[in-house]
């Protein structure tokens, strides 16, 4: 939707939380918190309402869940290469790109989220998580 009704100015906030990201370097916080904001900021951006609000209504998930994807090394540059080409999309409004690169991007994140969680857990626990026996065959 973003990529079909973004008005310029929200283009332009969007774009300051990418950069935002490329500054923060070591500082996971600082990426976290411009993460967030730049995903926030294309809800924004999409003006719909039910969208948005459910992006708030889930701030707090996502802190974590965006957290615990960046505890794997080398995520957050892989997180950056994927909201540049979000956001490049977003800016040529193509959509079915955006869309696309979004959902990869989401996809991702959700794999190293599961890592994270798999790997923290003592191995009885790790083995009776949903999908588990699929990771084993």
């Amino acid at each position: 939707l973003a990529a079909e009704r973004a008005t310029a100015e929200e283009l332009e906030v969007v774009k300051s939380y990418l950069d935002r990201m490329e500054q923060s370097g070591l500082d996971s916080k600082d990426f976290l918190n411009s993460d967030i904001g730049f995903h926030l900021a294309i809800g924004e951006a999409g003006h719909n309402a039910i969208l948005l609000n459910a992006l708030l209504l889930i701030r707090n998930l996502m802190q974590r869940w965006i957290g615990g994807a960046l505890a794997v090394p080398g995520v957050q540059g892989q997180a950056l290469q994927q909201h540049h080409r979000i956001f490049a999309a977003l800016n040529q409004r193509d959509a079915l790109s955006a869309r696309a690169a979004m959902s990869a991007h989401l996809q991702d994140m959700a794999s190293h989220l599961v890592e994270v969680r798999h790997e923290a857990l003592p191995m009885g626990e790790a083995m009776s998580m949903p999908g588990a026996a699929i990771n084993q065959l």
